[in-house]
């Protein structure tokens, strides 16, 4: 076999194998990315989440505790930095008790008469302590005039603040599409800070990185 030919096979070969493997090699970025980024800070957070930690002449001292923290956030001296400060309840609180227990009732009556599956009555279940346990918490808090933790503040915004803001972004995304005049223009003022918030991400973290 002469030389060219022996090539010719050699790089037909090559780009049949890239033909046949491209979706797998497309995809391998994506999945490193989400592996980097995602799921090892999400195992590192949990065994964290299980240990207690703490500073020992210049180093760390990492002590296996687990379900201790959660005991201690939930039931121990660290529950009113977490879910607030718990008293009696006010006849505002005890309503709005009343009103989120209602609504869950009705809400598993009308799941139980409409379409009732094992599979959906076990999330929605999950779903209905969540509502229950916000709710309850929120109302023997908040609505009864005791401080409320960093779970009740993370939920205010999570809800509210995002709440707002994607009403208002889906309000100036309906008006760009609308044909009024200087769309094209509010267009790209909208997008602008799309583009700075990485940009400040960035620079934060080269601050806080700068051991000077």
């Amino acid at each position: 076999m002469r030389p060219g030919s022996s090539r010719a096979a050699s790089s037909g070969g090559f780009s049949d194998w890239l033909d046949r493997n491209a979706q797998h090699i497309f995809i391998w970025p994506a999945v490193v990315k989400i592996l980097i980024f995602s799921i090892f800070p999400l195992v590192a957070s949990f065994i964290m989440a299980l240990s207690r930690i703490r500073l020992r002449g210049g180093s760390y001292q990492v002590r296996f505790v687990w379900f201790q923290n959660f005991e201690k956030q939930l039931f121990g001296s660290e529950q009113f930095h977490f879910l607030g400060t718990f008293g009696g309840m006010s006849v505002l609180g005890w309503i709005v008790a009343g009103l989120v227990t209602g609504g869950i009732v009705w809400w598993i009556l009308s799941t139980v008469r409409s379409s009732f599956t094992v599979i959906g009555f076990v999330g929605r279940f999950f779903t209905w302590g969540m509502v229950l346990g916000v709710g309850g918490l929120l109302a023997a808090t908040f609505f009864s005039g005791h401080p409320f933790g960093t779970l009740g503040t993370t939920l205010f915004y999570v809800i509210i603040g995002c709440g707002v803001q994607f009403m208002i972004g889906l309000g100036l995304a309906f008006l760009c599409s609308m044909p009024i005049k200087g769309r094209t223009f509010f267009s790209v003022v909208f997008f602008i800070p799309l583009m700075i918030t990485p940009i400040g991400v960035g620079d934060a973290f080269r601050m806080i990185a700068d051991t000077t």
